[in-house]
C-alpha cells in the first residue's frame, strides 16, 4: 500500500485552488476566570460591574457561600478570588486556610466592612492576599489589572 504524504504548505495550496482558504487565525484566549463570594448579590454585581469596566475577557462565577465557592475553586484556581468576610457555610478563615492547605498561588482580595487584621497577618505571608475596606472604590479593582492571572505575581498594594 502506497502512502501519500504532503506538506502542510501543499495543503494550503491545494485548498487554495479549490477556493477553500484555510483559517490560520488563532483563537482568543479564554477568559480569565474570577471567582466572587459574597453573600449580598449586590456586593457581587457592584464587583463584576468595576471589574468588567476595566478588563475585557472575564467568566465571572457568583457564589453566595462558602460551600458553592469551594466547590468552585475545586474545578481549577481561578486568576482570581474575591471574597467577604462573614458569609453562610464556610467564613473566610475556613476558606483561606483551604486555600492554603492547597498551596494555591491565585491573587486573593478579601472585601469587606469588617477588620481583617487578624486574616491578614495570618495570611499574608503563604498566600498573595489583600484587603479591600468598604465601601469599596473603582480604583480599587483598576489597578488590580492585567495582573490578574493565576501566577505567584504580588498584585499591587492598596493606599
Amino acid at each position: 500500500m502506497n502512502e501519500i504524504l504532503i506538506t502542510m504548505e501543499q495543503a494550503e495550496t491545494n485548498n487554495k485552488t479549490k477556493g477553500n482558504e484555510m483559517d490560520t487565525t488563532t483563537a482568543p484566549p479564554p477568559p480569565k476566570r474570577i471567582i466572587v463570594l459574597d453573600d449580598e448579590e449586590t456586593m457581587r454585581d457592584l464587583i463584576k460591574l468595576f471589574i468588567e469596566r476595566h478588563t475585557p475577557n472575564i467568566a465571572f462565577e457568583m457564589c453566595k457561600n462558602g460551600n458553592e465557592a469551594m466547590d468552585r475553586l475545586l474545578d481549577g484556581n481561578p486568576a482570581m478570588f474575591i471574597t467577604d468576610i462573614c458569609h453562610p457555610k464556610l467564613d473566610a478563615y475556613a476558606m483561606l486556610t483551604w486555600i492554603e492547605s492547597r498551596q494555591a498561588a491565585f491573587p486573593i482580595i478579601i472585601v469587606s466592612g469588617n477588620d481583617a487584621a487578624c486574616l491578614m497577618d495570618r495570611f499574608a505571608s503563604t498566600l498573595n492576599i489583600q484587603f479591600f475596606p468598604k465601601p469599596i472604590k473603582i480604583e480599587d479593582f483598576s489597578n488590580l489589572f492585567p495582573t490578574a492571572n493565576a501566577s505567584d505575581k504580588k498584585i499591587p498594594h492598596h493606599e
